[in-house]
């Protein structure tokens, strides 16, 4: 039987602890890799947050992806991801 990792998401960020680990910088490279750096400087440090909250959130599979906004679930199909882009 193969075991898989799960993985509990919180609502909560410590600023210290993203910069500790590397994930303020890891998320600013990876926003420049994809073509949002200039959708990503953010002044609102909320908007930052909720950037990271979605960003480290993210699961999909063949059917559907999910994510965290505002401390909330959401599961789309990736039919409604695609009309919704």
């Amino acid at each position: 039987m193969v075991k898989t990792k799960e993985f509990t998401h919180t609502p909560i960020f410590d600023n210290a602890l993203l910069h500790e680990t590397g994930m303020d910088s890891e998320f600013e490279m990876i926003f420049r890799m994809i073509g949002w750096e200039d959708a990503y400087e953010i002044t609102e440090q909320d908007s930052k947050l909720l950037n990271i909250e979605f960003i480290s959130s993210l699961d999909f599979d063949d059917a559907n992806v999910s994510f965290r906004m505002f401390n909330k679930p959401f599961t789309l199909t990736w039919k409604t991801v695609s009309v919704a882009l």
